[in-house]
């Protein structure tokens, strides 16, 4: 699902697939963030949680047990819940769930919150 928030003109777009920003503009029209291209990099603005970057031989050993885990994490790719919403903030969260246990052992609350000011 994709949220707007407006302040005197600026305009941005939130998704809750990943909790990314996706696009900001300024009165005038003109977007900010990159628009994602397949043909260059399709990625716009992702969330990097629980890593950034690899992990060697994309695992990591906790408690003896091995997890595998995708360059950057995985809240990019999990939906985000909606917490809060007004004309000019967002706040987003992604929690621990079956899915992501299997790759991170932990229970979590990962929040983004986008304002304009």
């Amino acid at each position: 699902m994709r949220f707007e928030l407006h302040l005197d003109g600026l305009r941005a777009v939130a998704d809750s697939h990943g909790g990314e920003l996706i696009s900001f503009r300024d009165a005038e029209g003109t977007e900010y963030l990159w628009g994602g291209d397949p043909a260059v990099w399709p990625g716009r603005n992702p969330l990097l949680f629980p890593i950034v970057g690899n992990l060697k031989d994309g695992a990591v050993l906790i408690d003896g047990q091995r997890y595998e885990m995708a360059r950057h994490g995985f809240a990019r790719n999990h939906e985000f819940a909606l917490v809060e919403q007004t004309e000019r903030c967002l706040v987003l969260e992604l929690r621990e769930s079956d899915a992501t246990l299997t790759r991170y052992p932990y229970p979590f609350s990962l929040r983004v919150c986008q304002e304009l000011t």
